[in-house]
């Protein structure tokens, strides 16, 4: 079976911090911090009553006067992404008082509104919560952040001493420490290192420290040691776009543009201009990108929730999204980052919303424009997508990446042959010497759309030099299912498939494929086997219910297969499946 909508998908601007991943201890305080709602010993005897106040509360979608239907449409809510809906529900039971378990429900009231960006509600709750709960570690951290954008530098940094001393929280009352100490002393910070120690002191760490130091730095104008650290900022590993800009934008505040023009063309050569993005230099001396100490914070809290999307814990992720949003609305990293989590939870309307906000003038405009439309391509908004595509492609028409978006939008709607056409154009705008992952990503995506298209034989011949840059499961995947379901070459076919299998064992897809590939080698028995694992692995795919009731079938299994065949029916396969099947049962072009 084959599963494909995009081979690789567009290559996404490294926003992201080198080597900064810390372990998982350093995940699990801040996680567990907030789920807890502080120590039990910080409970009050008799439990607080908490409300939503400062802005507009959210109602319920559907109204309910019971308590524990609103804690468990609240819960449905949470599950489904809505929060201003679960903040509705949660306020009901907030309002009506619920002994002790009002703490824990304003604790998710709070997370929840933080996550929505309704820091008119997050506020006036936090400060709830903090006279119950002083050392509660989100309310403290909210509130630390919310004082250093009104100027209350002092309390922010007290604020941040009552964070705990493990976990995600060691940065972020490092970035605190630091920041507080540049607002207090801009031309020479004191305390900066002192702030910045429990950093140094862990490498997996320590590269955010000498990022920071070296913002503050320049922005007490030490230019010697800003551009000691930005250097070695860059040494670590490759370095990510906001890095690039940051260091290129002291380059060339500091008269090096040689050298910031160097930094830039090494960068797009490596990234291949990924989602059109290529720093230029600027036309004459440029602005500071952090020019105030807030800016910087905000800076500090956005690489911390990279930190966390890199360990895969979303909900810290947005939150350090959320908080550089309070500091610098205006900030197109954090846009787009706010952009990418709702998208990832499907929240396409709010995806969007995300990624128009960000301005034309910012660098990151196009890569948002490029996402907006592969984000209505999913949403099978072809003519939508086409009339974001199609500007841009005019605007830049050397750019490869709108022409590979619009041989995604033409293949999905069935256009191959213009999809081909795309690919190709693609193809030759960023030559043989493109990066590997980029050839990978066209040759496959035109050997998909000429499969697709009866051009079997170009088709084969483009999977196959995809495969000489990286041998994925998912094109191993489809080269050997495109080659069984021809029946050609079917030993090396099962070869592919078994090789995707290996290095993705839980795939339906790809055990399907190789039950797929055993049928066609008249294994049945075996074929059967794998089959069967298929659809405990996909129970609701008609395709591979369908190949079981064939294999069953084949293995004299005739009541067996008559009931797959049936199941299958029921799960809606398209009109030509549907088709075979109603004649198989039917007793006719029987396996």
């Amino acid at each position: 079976m084959i599963e494909i909508s995009r081979p690789f998908g567009s290559p996404q601007p490294r926003l992201r911090r080198p080597g900064l991943l810390p372990g998982l201890c350093l995940i699990v305080g801040l996680v567990t911090g907030c789920a807890s709602g502080g120590s039990s010993a910080s409970v009050a005897a008799e439990a607080p009553h908490y409300v939503l106040t400062g802005g507009s509360i959210p109602k319920p979608p559907v109204p309910t006067k019971s308590v524990f239907g609103a804690y468990l449409a609240g819960n449905f809510a949470v599950r489904h992404h809505d929060d201003l809906g679960a903040l509705g529900y949660y306020n009901l039971i907030l309002r009506n008082g619920s002994g002790n378990d009002s703490n824990t429900i304003a604790a998710r009231s709070l997370q929840i509104a933080v996550d929505a960006g309704r820091m008119d509600l997050a506020l006036p709750l936090a400060r709830q919560i903090a006279k119950a709960e002083p050392d509660n570690p989100l309310v403290n951290l909210i509130l630390a952040v919310s004082s250093f954008k009104q100027g209350h530098v002092k309390e922010a940094t007290a604020l941040s001493a009552r964070l705990p001393g493990d976990g995600l929280f060691v940065l972020f009352s490092s970035m605190l420490n630091a920041w507080g100490a540049a607002a207090e002393k801009p031309d020479m910070p004191d305390g900066l290192e002192s702030a910045l120690a429990p950093l140094s002191r862990d490498p997996q760490v320590a590269g955010l420290g000498i990022i920071h130091r070296a913002l503050i730095e320049d922005l007490a104008n030490q230019d010697g040691a800003a551009e000691r650290d930005y250097r070695a900022a860059l040494a670590m590993g490759t370095p990510p776009l906001r890095l690039i800009e940051l260091a290129g934008n002291f380059l060339e505040r500091s008269g090096k543009r040689s050298d910031a023009a160097d930094l830039y063309r090494t960068f797009t050569q490596a990234s291949g201009a990924a989602m059109g993005i290529a720093p230029v230099l600027s036309t004459g001396k440029p602005s500071r990108i952090i020019a105030t100490p807030a800016q910087g914070l905000a800076e500090a809290m956005f690489d911390i929730g990279s930190i966390a999307g890199s360990a895969n814990i979303p909900e810290v992720a947005l939150l350090g999204t959320r908080l550089a949003l309070v500091l610098r609305p205006d900030y197109p990293q954090a846009q787009f980052s706010l952009a990418e989590s709702y998208a990832a939870r499907d929240q396409i309307d709010e995806a969007r919303a995300a990624y128009h906000a960000i301005p034309r003038s910012a660098p990151l405009s196009w890569a948002a424009r490029i996402a907006d439309a592969q984000l209505l391509i999913k949403l099978h908004r072809s003519a939508d997508a086409l009339a974001v595509i199609k500007p841009m492609i005019a605007a830049r028409p050397q750019e490869a990446e709108p022409e590979i978006i619009l041989g995604d939008l033409l293949r999905a709607t069935g256009d191959q042959d213009g999809a081909i056409a795309a690919y190709s154009k693609a193809l030759s705008l960023v030559g043989p010497d493109a990066p590997k992952p980029q050839l990978w990503q066209l040759y496959f995506s035109r050997g998909a759309a000429r499969e697709q298209g009866s051009h079997w034989a170009a088709g084969e011949a483009d999977l196959r030099q995809a495969m000489t840059y990286f041998r994925d499961p998912v094109l191993l995947n489809y080269l050997g299912f495109a080659l069984v379901v021809r029946d050609e070459k079917l030993d090396e076919a099962r070869e592919l498939i078994q090789k995707a299998v290996a290095l993705s064992p839980n795939t339906a897809a790809y055990v399907d494929s190789l039950g797929w590939a055993d049928y066609h080698l008249k294994q049945y028995k075996k074929a059967k086997e794998s089959l069967e694992q298929a659809t405990l692995l996909a129970p609701g795919n008609a395709e591979i219910n369908d190949h079981l009731g064939d294999a069953y079938w084949r293995c004299g299994q005739r009541a067996e297969a008559m009931l797959q065949w049936r199941r299958a029916l029921s799960l809606s396969p398209d009109e030509t499946l549907a088709k075979a099947i109603h004649a198989k049962l039917g007793g006719k072009k029987l396996p």
